[in-house]
């Protein structure tokens, strides 16, 4: 087996070798009627002829193939066979026209063939197979241990003829199922493919030359036809392992140990015969015995591990190169001959090159020389066009390869395509395609070894491993100033790669592929892969753009991998996996948005991947729902971080095509039950939606149906439809009027219901699958009632659910039916009306209509509480305003409709307490006047509605006890306000915390709430407190002082209940003492007033003209402002309202001096007391809460009142005047009058600043107090006070006061201001100021003198009296007793008189 003749000589044929080689003109051995009578013929001159080749200059495999042989098409494999059993031929048979597709997209079409036999698409047994391809027949052959099936796993659809696959037992089969599978391959003979068979361990090959002869039922006759040979020189435990094709009619035999043979299956005559011959270089045939031995063990001959053997190009009849590639970059490049010469044309070492250019692409491992390089297969790619000699020349030692690399580390691979110039003086690597979508660890175990398909077009690589096939662009981008930057730039987009992986937890992997014949039609590039316990599928790469640019380059988007994992991976029985790859990931960003346009192409029906029509729009509706949910399952499966956003965006578009479904369900259900002539209410509504809000039909293709045509495409925009279901019910009452034609009643009522229904089935859908599927959609933790989000909308964008034309079209929809139910209610069953049960039905939907409103408004609500825009915040609090109104009339309306009980399960639920108490309140008063209305007769009916009373009794305390004070702030006003007071203090009883409460909450009710402080608190302080809060808002000044009086007395009783504190107390009554004065003024100014009111007619206008036509008219005269505010105070003391503290003191300042009559007492007294009065009130009932400059604008506005009152110019006028008169014209001043009542009446003193305190005689002191709050200032500074608005601001009286009012009363200040100024200036009122403080403390001094002694006086007398008395009892005593009748007169020394009984 060493010696140099390598040679292995054939078994002889067992049929004539001098029978000739048919031709193709030759019939088939099956079209032969009788082949035992065919005449044998000589060989023809084309025996050797090669057959005809389409001048395509293409390469299949990455084999340069001018000269390959292209049978004729055999697309009926006309073959004999057993006969077939009927079950057996209806369980083989298939159709080969229904070829199953297994995903696709924009760049290829995974398919798979049905063509595959049975029994090798059913995994039914352990026994395992590989195969081969033949792309030039269109043939595949898969081998057993035992058998060899044979089929057509492509063919023309047109084709009648369906051919069966050919199941052929091997002559040399395995001895035991452990040993490799045998190898075979189909030989391209004429009229049909050969079939050969290597036996991978003994050696023994068979080869028929035609299928026929491999397919003959009779054993015997199927031996004698077969070429059967031995392989001879094989080693110890030495097996073939690949058979590759090396035309004409030879093949290249790759042995486990790394040797290469050269197999020829024809002699020199071209009769069958086998012949091997192992590839040794020449020094061998030059050598000897030795030499041979030393090639047996050189790395050129054995003991190598050989990655790839590839023919290559026909350069010379005859005569074919191959490339010998193994693991570790050694490249032999051979010459062979098909009369079994061969030489060795040089070797090269190129792991070096392939080592630094995988380093330089940046993709490799770090610290690259610790990680292995392995080649793996490689192909031919064309690199010159033939024709000149020259050409000719290079393409025998020239060579242009793309090889496939692996540099693996200890758990990984990755992966490189390098596009080889191998040269006898070396090697170049000009590109390098890193594979980034695949990196997995290559295993030692697999019985597939990595494979590299290159077809025809160049444009696309196919890298075939057991589990996985990747794609890889070759196709060069067009060179543009553009993808220069780019490329400088480092941002060119990679060339398009995709991993297609079959699924791991199924047995299936590839045993078989090869590359498709290059379709020029379709410029499609294509290959079959082979499945083990799947089949044939079949990689379509649709056609690209010659040189595309860097923008034009396909390229993988996440929308691809999610559309694939969405449409095909819920494919039954799918051998794909579209869980997708580690290596292979997007910005979560690109996720999302693919995720929402894939969501919207199944929404809008504008996918690819669904059909345009169905006859069932209930099921088209299922599918899109089902592939939304696939869509969402996968994103949750691989996509965790998904962002909330967009997964409420999907889950706001799942909730519409499950509303699409429901609002089909109910208009299935109309059109069953619609009778021809009436109205299509959603027919309408689609007709009527704007043509820019909703899909336009196709003019030529136009869909009749407009209903199906929205379903089908529009079903995203639901949000238009509710709306417009309440809108049309207006245009067909509008049309119907135009027309003249009314609508009847009873049409009217079911399209109304017909409306309602529509808006129910869209929303309560949406909201019930939203809150049912929100933790499919990542939403489990979002708070959701309802189906509406509480919280959270600050990134969100609008709820569809939730737009304004949603809840206006739901809210009127709402109204609409509840008024028709009301107004047609009374005339049911009668003639052109509704039917009651119509009107009942429409009655019962109206409270799901108003759940629905409330929901709809609730969550716009919620959307614009999220918002911090201005104007979003604005509308928040007209809407919220407007809402209340809302819900609250429609809660309250059910009552109307006889559904009071489902309002307030409504109102309960969204907690609207108002609503809840006026159906309460409304529902027991007609209960109770409808008792009060029974006859005897009517027991039961009296029976019942005291049922629904304890009913709502029992309401009522059951919402005291779960809503507490919320409930009582809500129930007790509206019995308030039909004054029903008693029971709010009799509800004390049972629920005395919320009756106190509530009561307390409020000072309007104040009034009742002392009554409950006393009988139900026993709290004397608060029922006070609550008299003192009473009289705030009374404007009846009797009431007013009574309220104060019993909060006094109340007050005081807490003070010896101990309920107070000592000084709390007293502080308390201090403060109402205070509020009393202020009314005891206002009593003494009516007093004053009384004599002319009574002389006056009993009209409270004639009253108060009266009154200012003797006090208002000189002061006030052109001051309208201070006019009107006069004028305005005397109303309501002539009407007994009580005036405020400064109204009271306004009318005090303002009243004319001259009006008043000195010689009258009262009025002189009241005349010389006003000011001082005025000021008076001003410190003692506005001190506390009131701000400072308040008080200080007033007291200087009282001031200069008092010093304007009278004519200080006619005063400085003291020529020729005694000081007794100048007194007495200025005693008779207000502003003496003031100053010395203030002093006078011991209230306070004047500061030091203006003067010493003074301590009158007999011990009369005048302590300090709120007197030195008078202004200590010349009346100049008094100017310029409340003459601008901005002086007038700073006081809080006027905050809420408009500007145009403020200008006014500037105005009629600054007038009294010019009269101080001009008394100031002529006047000298400044100089009359501080006499007029010294003269007012000398008359209250002199006053007090006086009054001193009198006062000594009369103690004096008071004492001498008592002490005479004294006297006389004494003497009385002393003197003896006198009879009865006598008496005695005497004088005393003075002269009195005594008189002495």
């Amino acid at each position: 087996m060493f010696s140099p003749d390598a040679g292995v000589p054939a078994s002889t044929s067992l049929r004539n070798p001098r029978r000739r080689q048919r031709t193709v003109s030759d019939e088939s051995l099956v079209a032969r009627q009788n082949p035992k009578r065919q005449r044998r013929s000589g060989l023809t001159s084309e025996t050797f002829k090669p057959p005809y080749v389409e001048p395509n200059n293409g390469y299949v495999n990455g084999d340069w193939r001018s000269e390959r042989s292209t049978p004729p098409n055999n697309s009926g494999l006309a073959i004999r066979n057993r006969r077939l059993s009927k079950s057996d031929h209806d369980r083989r048979e298939f159709r080969s026209n229904s070829n199953v597709l297994l995903t696709k997209n924009e760049n290829y079409v995974v398919t798979r063939l049905t063509t595959t036999p049975i029994q090798l698409q059913e995994n039914q047994s352990t026994e395992t197979w590989q195969g081969e391809l033949a792309p030039w027949a269109g043939v595949a052959v898969a081998t057993t241990q035992t058998q060899a099936i044979v089929w057509r796993y492509k063919h023309d659809i047109s084709d009648a003829k369906i051919t069966k696959p050919l199941i052929i037992p091997l002559l040399h089969p395995s001895n035991g199922t452990g040993q490799p599978l045998p190898l075979g391959i189909l030989v391209p003979t004429s009229p049909e493919p050969g079939l050969l068979i290597v036996m991978p361990v003994s050696g023994k090959v068979t080869y028929w030359e035609t299928l026929s002869s491999a397919a003959s039922v009779e054993s015997s006759r199927r031996k004698q036809l077969a070429t059967e040979g031995t392989i001879q020189g094989l080693l110890s435990g030495e097996i073939i392992v690949k058979i590759t094709e090396a035309e004409p009619h030879g093949f290249l035999l790759t042995f486990g140990t790394g040797r290469v043979a050269h197999m020829i299956l024809t002699d020199a005559q071209g009769k069958p015969a086998i012949s091997v011959q192992f590839l040794r270089s020449n020094a061998v045939h030059a050598g000897g015995f030795l030499s041979g031995l030393k090639w047996a063990f050189s790395s050129a001959g054995w003991r190598r591990d050989v990655a790839a053997v590839h023919a290559g190009d026909s350069w010379q009849r005859g005569q074919r190169q191959c490339i010998i590639a193994t693991t570790r970059g050694l490249f032999q490049v051979w010459s062979l001959n098909w009369n079994g010469a061969h030489s060795m044309l040089y070797e090269i070492d190129a792991k070096h090159e392939l080592l630094n250019s995988v380093s330089k692409s940046g993709d490799a491992f770090p610290n690259g020389d610790e990680h292995h390089l392995q080649v793996l297969d490689f192909v031919f790619l064309p690199n010159r066009v033939l024709g000149d000699e020259k050409a000719l020349i290079i393409a025998k030692t020239e060579f242009k390869l793309l090889a496939l690399v692996a540099f693996s580390a200890m758990d990984t691979s990755r992966y490189y395509l390098l596009t080889l110039d191998l040269r006898e003086v070396g090697s170049e690597v000009e590109v390098v395609h890193p594979i980034s979508c695949y990196r997995s660890q290559l295993s030692a175990e697999s019985h597939f070894k990595p494979r590299l398909i290159v077809p025809e077009s160049s444009q696309i690589a196919f890298v075939i491993f057991e589990k996985s096939v990747v794609l890889v662009s070759l196709a060069e981008v067009k060179g543009t100033p553009d993808s220069q930057l780019q490329l400088e730039a480092q941002t060119l987009p990679d060339p398009f790669q995709d991993s297609i992986d079959i699924r791991k937890d199924k047995p299936y992997c590839i045993v078989g592929c090869n590359a498709d014949l290059y379709d020029k039609a379709t410029k499609e590039s294509s290959c079959t892969v082979l499945v083990q316990g799947y089949g044939v599928i079949k990689i379509s790469v649709l056609p690209v753009k010659e040189s595309p640019s860097a923008f034009d380059r396909p390229r993988i988007t996440a929308r691809t991998k999610l559309e694939q994992a969405i449409f095909f991976g819920t494919l039954p029985q799918n051998l794909l996996d579209f869980s997708g790859r580690s290596e292979v990931q997007f910005d979560i960003e690109d996720v999302e948005d693919a995720a929402l346009e894939v969501s919207h192409s199944i929404m809008s029906s504008s996918s690819s991947y669904l059909p345009q029509i169905g006859p069932s729009i209930e099921q088209w509706l299922h599918l899109r729902a089902s592939a939304l949910a696939e869509l969402m399952k996968y994103l949750r499966q691989h996509y965790s971080n998904l962002g909330r956003v967009t997964r409420w965006q999907l889950l706001w578009g799942a909730e519409k095509l499950a509303a699409a479904k429901a609002l089909w369900t109910r208009h299935s259900a109309t059109l069953q039950n619609k009778s021809r002539n009436q109205i299509n209410l959603l027919a309408y509504v689609v007709d009527c939606i704007h043509e820019d809000i909703k899909t336009q039909n196709d003019i030529d293709g136009q869909e009749p149906d407009g209903v199906r045509h929205w379903m089908v495409h529009d079903t995203w925009r639901m949000e238009y439809v509710v709306p417009w279901a309440n809108k049309v019910l207006d245009v067909l009452w509008a049309e119907s009027e135009e027309d003249n034609e009314p609508i009847p009643i009873a049409e009217q009522a079911r399209l109304i219901g017909e409306a309602s229904r529509l808006q129910l089935a869209v929303l309560e859908t949406a909201f019930e699958f939203r809150e049912a599927n929100a933790a499919f959609y990542g939403l489990g933790d979002e708070r959701i009632v309802d189906g509406v989000l509480q919280d959270g909308y600050a990134d969100l964008p609008d709820p569809w659910t939730s737009e304004e034309i949603m809840y206006v079209g739901v809210e009127k929809q709402a109204h609409h039916a509840r008024e028709f139910v009301i107004d047609y209610g009374v005339n049911a069953d009668g003639e052109g009306f509704p039917s009651m049960e119509v009107l009942k039905k429409m009655a019962a939907d109206n409270p799901r209509q108003v759940e629905l409103c409330c929901r709809t408004y609730k969550e716009r609500l919620l959307f614009l509480k999220s918002k911090d825009d201005p104007e979003l915040k604005k509308e928040r609090f007209e809407l919220k305003k407007q809402f209340v109104q809302i819900r609250k009339a429609l809660l309250v309306g059910l009552v109307e409709v006889e559904q009071a009980k489902a309002g307030l399960e409504i109102a309960e639920k969204h907690s609207d307490m108002a609503a809840l108490a006026d159906i309460v309140v409304d529902e027991m008063e007609a209960i109770q006047e409808n008792i009060k209305k029974c006859e005897a007769h009517e027991s039961e009916f009296e029976a019942e509605m005291r049922l629904k009373l304890t009913f709502y009794k029992e309401c009522i305390d059951r919402y005291f006890v779960e809503r507490g004070s919320t409930w009582a702030n809500a129930f007790f006003p509206r019995l308030i306000q039909q004054k029903k007071n008693g029971p709010i203090l009799d509800y004390a009883q049972k629920h005395q915390h919320q009756v106190t409460a509530f009561l307390r909450s409020q000072i309007e009710y104040a009034k009742l709430s002392w009554i409950n402080e006393i009988l139900s608190e026993n709290d004397y302080a608060k029922a006070g407190h609550q008299l003192s809060l009473a009289q705030k808002t009374e404007g009846d000044l009797w009431t007013k002082k009574t309220q104060l009086s019993m909060s006094k007395l109340a007050i005081m009783a807490a003070k010896s209940k101990h309920q107070v504190t000592e000084d709390n107390g007293e502080n308390q009554i201090r403060t109402i003492d205070c509020q009393l004065q202020g009314l005891q003024a206002q009593e003494s100014l009516l007093d004053f007033l009384g004599p002319l009111l009574r002389e006056t007619l009993n009209d409270p206008a004639a009253r108060t003209q009266a009154i200012m036509t003797k006090y208002g008219t000189r002061f006030v005269k052109h001051k309208p402002a201070l006019k009107h505010l006069m004028e305005g105070g005397f109303t309501k003391i002539v009407v007994g309202e009580v005036l405020g503290i400064e109204e009271l003191i306004d009318i005090l300042t303002l009243m004319d001096e001259d009006a008043f009559n000195p010689m009258d007492p009262l009025e002189e007294e009241f005349t010389a007391q006003r000011f001082f009065l005025a000021l008076k009130l001003l410190h003692s009932c506005l001190l506390g809460p009131i701000d400072r400059p308040r008080i200080e604008l007033q007291e200087m506005i009282i001031w200069r009142r008092c010093m304007i009152q009278n004519d200080w110019e006619a005063i400085n006028h003291t020529e020729l005047k005694p000081d007794t008169e100048i007194e007495l014209e200025t005693g008779g001043t207000s502003l003496f009058k003031t100053l010395k009542q203030g002093l006078k009446q011991g209230w306070c003193s004047l500061s030091s600043s203006t003067t010493d305190s003074t301590t009158f005689t007999h011990g009369t002191n005048l302590t300090k107090g709120l007197w030195e709050s008078v202004p200590q200032l010349p009346p100049s500074a008094l100017l310029h006070a409340g003459t601008s608005i901005s002086s007038l601001r700073k006081s809080s009286r006027y905050d809420d006061t408009s500007d145009n009012y403020l200008t006014l009363l500037a105005h009629d200040l600054q007038i009294e201001d010019e009269a101080l100024e001009q008394f100031l200036n002529k006047g000298r009122l400044e100089l009359w100021w501080q006499g007029m403080v010294e003269a007012a403390k000398q008359s209250v001094k002199t006053d007090a003198e006086q009054a001193g002694e009198q006062q000594s006086r009369r103690m004096s007398f008071e004492n001498k009296f008592r002490d005479r008395m004294d006297r006389e009892d004494e003497k009385s005593r002393a003197r003896p007793e006198v009879e009865d009748g006598d008496a005695t007169v005497d004088t005393d020394p003075q002269g009195d008189v005594v008189m002495e009984m």
